[in-house]
């Protein structure tokens, strides 16, 4: 009976005793448990800027991963080990270095290469101009096949030669440069002022080249009245070849130039426009207007056939004027 007695009053004392302690929070422990740091926590690091991130991560970054190898020999368990390299990557910047390198030796050697350089122009088409004229304007000689502009030879071919009326350039490799060039064709020679143009059939004018010249000549006493035609060919390359005779006047020239005796030449004056001289002796005009050139030309005809009938000799005709014809016995 006492011991049951005895073990009933130690539990009422520490139940007595558990309920005089202060018991302690929840709080407590939470905080104890947040405040203590895991074993396998990384400590916080405070780093102002990424420099240091930077410097680790490009340490991680530069380290190359080295390739061991190891050669096994004729005896069983026995190998050789042989020193290790690190291991070789190529990048983009490396390809490309290498490229540039190898275009870069190509182009020198092509550049300065004797293969590749052109010796002179090929030149078709001239009938007037000389090949070695075409070379000096063309300055191709001696040059590198790949730094000729066909354009730039074509306008500097231009420029300076009037009577070209096309010119075409073409390159191939290794160094040939064909020139391929067409001349004008003179109708008639214009005289003015000491100097002698030659007239294609577009009234287009250029200097005279070689001996033989246009059959139709004409001596012009009074310039033209456009002074846009006026044309100074001692300054060739500085102009351009423009229309020098209107069509009108290039087709009037070429009428009444068959109805004269061959190299005999015309005449203009501002005053009483074209005319030549008869190999009878009178001196005949047709004017400046010559829209009717042709029934001007049938009116002199006839005006020739009565003054033969009727032995006169005149010394100037005049069929300025269609309807109004005259002719004088004295100038």
């Amino acid at each position: 009976m006492r011991k049951s007695r005895s073990k009933s009053s130690r539990s009422e004392d520490l139940r007595q005793l558990r309920k005089t302690r202060p018991r302690k929070s929840s709080r407590s422990k939470v905080f104890r448990k947040a405040k203590q740091p895991k074993a396998n926590s990384i400590p916080p690091v405070m780093v102002r800027g990424d420099r240091q991130l930077k410097s680790t991560q490009r340490s991680g970054q530069n380290e190359r991963v080295k390739r061991r190898y190891d050669v096994a020999l004729s005896t069983p368990g026995a190998e050789i080990r042989l020193p290790s390299f690190p291991k070789m990557q190529v990048g983009w910047r490396v390809l490309s270095a290498i490229l540039v390198g190898l275009l870069g030796y190509l182009l020198y050697t092509y550049w300065y290469s004797p293969a590749y350089r052109v010796a002179a122009t090929e030149v078709e088409g001239q009938q007037r101009i000389s090949k070695h004229d075409i070379n000096i304007v063309a300055n191709v000689a001696e040059q590198p096949i790949f730094s000729i502009d066909p354009v730039v030879v074509e306008k500097n071919l231009e420029d300076a030669f009037f009577d070209l009326s096309d010119v075409t350039v073409m390159v191939s490799v290794p160094s040939l440069v064909t020139v391929v060039i067409e001349e004008r064709s003179p109708i008639l020679a214009w005289n003015q002022d000491g100097q002698t143009m030659w007239i294609d059939s577009s009234g287009i004018a250029f200097p005279p080249r070689g001996e033989d010249g246009p059959s139709v000549i004409v001596e012009a006493l009074d310039p033209l009245p456009l002074a846009s035609n006026e044309i100074d060919f001692e300054k060739v390359p500085e102009n351009k070849p423009t229309r020098f005779l209107p069509p009108q006047l290039l087709s009037a020239i070429l009428a009444i130039s068959v109805h004269i005796p061959p190299n005999t030449p015309l005449f203009y004056t501002e005053e009483r426009g074209l005319g030549w001289q008869d190999i009878q002796g009178w001196d005949v005009f047709f004017g400046t207007d010559l829209k009717d050139i042709e029934m001007k030309l049938s009116v002199y005809d006839s005006i020739v056939n009565y003054l033969l009938q009727a032995g006169i000799q005149p010394e100037l005709i005049s069929v300025e004027f269609v309807h109004a014809p005259y002719y004088r016995l004295e100038r």
